[in-house]
């Protein structure tokens, strides 16, 4: 890779400037084919992040709020980008939205970065090379707790479920405490040790979980399907159909699984 992480963390502070610049604003908001809502800061993010990508390394992008041509299945190498992950979060004003970059090879992340504008976190790993968080001028190995009881659960605030709402009655011997947070954020305090385990159902898309999924992976954590496969990435499909999971440990995947 001819292009470094320094590069990569500085479009995406250049992507939060624009985002900022259009927070705590009055948005125009309008809604997607599938009902999920999207503003002009999505948009501008993503006009940025993609031009730069392309200075980097121009190989085909697959981004939430850009047109999907297909072309990008021929090709072994894509972006997977997600301009502005969380908008529910940012029009909520929670502080816990995020911008999504991971480079895809032979259809799983080589490279994930996470960069959290209010909080000004960057979180980013390469496979292989373990996970780190960048913040005030620092860059730091982060991993996950060793933690298999006083379990850490964590939510989403927009996404509710009978079934997670099962798991905390049935676990809640095992758990401390639940939390709600924001978007990908959910996986990037799995990472660092602030929680240990995230249960997904229901529907989201390859850019949410990419750069997640590798961060968690080479911070020592799981991240799985509710099936308990890998995720694939690059698909012609890019809707995840079946729910995932992310645990510190094997022994926090709780029955995850049984609640297809």
């Amino acid at each position: 890779m001819k292009w470094t992480v320094e590069q990569i963390r500085e479009i995406c502070e250049n992507a939060s400037e624009i985002i900022m610049s259009y927070y705590k604003t009055d948005l125009k908001i309008s809604s997607k084919e599938d009902d999920t809502p999207v503003t002009v800061a999505d948009k501008a993010s993503d006009k940025l992040i993609r031009a730069a990508l392309k200075l980097l390394e121009d190989i085909p992008i697959l981004s939430e709020e850009t047109l999907d041509t297909k072309e990008r299945l021929k090709a072994s190498r894509i972006w997977l980008v997600d301009p502005l992950d969380g908008t529910k979060d940012f029009i909520g004003k929670t502080d816990e939205f995020a911008i999504n970059i991971a480079l895809i090879e032979n259809r799983r992340p080589v490279f994930g970065a996470i960069y959290i504008p209010v909080k000004k976190e960057f979180y980013y790993a390469f496979k292989g090379q373990g996970a780190f968080m960048h913040k005030d001028g620092t860059t730091t190995g982060i991993h996950v707790s060793e933690r298999i009881e006083d379990l850490r659960l964590l939510k989403s605030r927009f996404y509710k479920s009978g079934r997670h709402e099962a798991i905390e009655i049935k676990y809640g011997h095992l758990i401390e405490a639940v939390h709600a947070a924001g978007s990908c954020y959910k996986g990037c305090l799995i990472a660092k040790g602030e929680g240990e385990c995230y249960f997904r159902y229901g529907l989201t898309s390859e850019w949410d979980t990419a750069p997640m999924d590798l961060i968690v992976h080479e911070a020592g954590g799981i991240v799985r399907q509710m099936d308990g496969t890998l995720f694939e990435y690059n698909r012609e499909d890019t809707i995840n159909r079946i729910g995932f999971y992310v645990v510190n440990n094997k022994k926090n995947i709780l029955d995850a699984q049984e609640r297809l």
